[in-house]
């Protein structure tokens, strides 16, 4: 099978493994395909394609987004195929595009393996999640839903979880390519069925304990079916409230402790006296619950400057009990000004 055909296949089969479809273990050896194309490639070739793999996970993953960048800010349909690319090229294939050049070369010198192939491949989303600020599909998440291997991540996080898919990958591929198979392939087998055993036995234990809390609660979440193009207008700010605190006061008479609201539930500052963040305020105190909405927010920045945050509060009976300012910002889509 040619080389770009493989890797559509490999990352038709990764972005499977994510919603809508779900399909958790396509994720084991959705990347196995990719290595095989890559082993018999030189480094520059091998690169691109890693840069294909990362354009197709992007359109595997992400193809809703053109259509929602189109809508939200009422643009040509252009625009929205324009983030599209942006995003496979500027946030994946250049991340993937230098680890499948190195993995590459060190199977060509005979120095690849599992692990080599895996920790290279971390690094890649590594550099996605934490430069360029795209931290969406990276392997681990794929396992979510697979609580017993997730106990994990309280360890070695999401990057841990990922090193293992795609360790279990690399020896895949490596049946057909030997090349990948390093200098010690059967040490090197023994070593991830090994880690494989201590995460699930790990996760087992961890499972079996009880919550360090008085135990579960029951939490609900509200997503309000308001038109993105009418976000944008100023009557937004108090049908936005109504179209959050209606379903609210439904959850909590259902007996929800905790409500969730989107992370741009409101779109005036809440800390100033308002009409529609009164309301808000009362609403809030009615329900007689925690509840955790976003909002953007202001306060004094360096000398006399004002810094403007994305923000997710937390209030508690109504009143304001918390507040969390997003770090790790969107690339191009967000600033702290």
């Amino acid at each position: 099978m040619p080389a770009v055909l493989l890797v559509v296949l490999s990352a038709a089969l990764y972005s499977a493994s994510f919603p809508p479809l779900g399909w958790r273990p396509l994720a084991w050896i959705a990347l196995a395909p990719l290595l095989v194309a890559v082993v018999d490639a030189q480094p520059l070739r091998a690169a691109v394609l890693g840069l294909v793999w990362g354009i197709a996970l992007a359109v595997g993953t992400a193809w809703w987004l053109p259509a929602m960048v189109a809508a939200y800010y009422d643009a040509a349909a252009w625009t929205g195929w324009s983030a599209l690319a942006l995003v496979g090229v500027g946030h994946a294939g250049v991340a993937y595009a230098p680890a499948a050049a190195w993995i590459a070369r060190q199977a060509r010198a005979g120095r690849s393996g599992p692990w080599c192939i895996a920790l290279a491949w971390t690094a890649a989303e590594l550099v996605r999640c934490e430069l360029l600020g795209d931290p969406w599909a990276l392997a681990g998440y794929s396992q979510v839903d697979w609580l017993r291997l997730l106990q994990m991540a309280d360890v070695a996080g999401v990057y841990g979880v990922g090193i293992l898919v795609v360790a279990v990958n690399a020896l895949l591929a490596s049946a057909w390519a030997p090349a990948l198979r390093g200098r010690r392939p059967v040490l090197s087998a023994a070593t991830v069925a090994l880690a494989l055993l201590i995460a699930l036995t790990y996760g087992t234990r961890r499972l079996a304990e009880p919550p360090d809390g008085p135990g579960t609660f029951t939490v609900g979440i509200v997503q309000s079916g308001i038109g993105r193009g009418f976000r944008w207008q100023a009557s937004y700010r108090e049908l936005g409230v109504t179209e959050h605190l209606t379903p609210s006061a439904g959850l909590r008479a259902a007996g929800a402790e905790l409500i969730v609201w989107p992370e741009h539930a409101v779109s005036f500052y809440v800390q100033e006296s308002t009409p529609a963040g009164d309301r808000l305020k009362a609403g809030l105190t009615a329900l007689r619950t925690e509840v955790v909405l976003g909002g953007p927010h202001y306060g004094p920045g360096p000398g006399t400057s004002t810094v403007y945050q994305n923000s997710i509060y937390l209030f508690r009976d109504g009143g304001y009990a918390a507040r969390y300012d997003k770090q790790h910002l969107l690339p191009l889509a967000e600033t702290r000004g």
